[in-house]
């Protein structure tokens, strides 16, 4: 008997409906590994960088005022870690680095948001994204993770969990209150309303 045949795997069928993606507002796909998060990204134009192991971190950037801006924004303000190259930086570094690197080049989607890094990293990175996003006033960013707890720091628009394949939470419109459930990890539940107002 083959190890297709002992394990019935001529029947499985991975394949799934890819959601719509939002044109605009924070949003953030949540599920665990394997659960269609990057497949779903990579549609929505998630793009591979190439990046250069052995470079000053400094120089891979555009230019100073970028490498400033974007690494400041993603909580990087250690100044010996802009001379290191990527290979010399830790996890938390790298990380934060990969994406002010994707920034620098116009990109919006980012995958395996804060897997690599522990959850105080992954709380300032979280809360320092959230800033990033409102300053500029930045139309649309995406990311994907499988830790549940940056929800409640990344405060995002559009949540969808590729676990239960649906929208948890979408923006209807950006000027109204909305009621929205959400579930931790563990499982309790959370019941929050999110509003914002305009000033005249």
């Amino acid at each position: 008997m083959s190890i297709f045949e002992k394990y019935d795997l001529h029947e499985v069928d991975e394949s799934f409906e890819i959601p719509e993606k939002p044109e605009t507002g924070l949003t953030l796909l949540v599920g665990s590994s394997g659960s269609g998060k990057s497949t779903i990204l990579k549609e929505w134009g998630l793009e591979e960088n190439v990046l250069q192991e052995f470079v000053p971190l400094h120089e891979m950037f555009s230019n100073e005022l970028a490498c400033e801006k974007l690494l400041t924004a993603c909580g990087l303000r250690t100044i010996p870690a802009w001379l290191r190259p990527l290979s010399q930086l830790s996890n938390g570094e790298r990380h934060r680095a990969e994406i002010a690197l994707s920034m620098d080049k116009g990109q919006t989607v980012f995958d395996e948001f804060s897997s690599v890094v522990d959850r105080n990293t992954a709380r300032s990175l979280s809360v320092a994204m959230r800033r990033h996003y409102d300053q500029e006033q930045l139309e649309s960013m995406i990311f994907a993770t499988c830790h549940r707890d940056v929800i409640d720091w990344l405060l995002p628009c559009n949540i969808y969990d590729t676990d239960k394949r649906e929208w948890v939470k979408k923006k209807i419109d950006p000027f109204s209150g909305y009621l929205f459930h959400l579930k931790s990890d563990p499982p309790i539940s959370k019941i929050g309303f999110v509003s914002k107002s305009i000033t005249i």
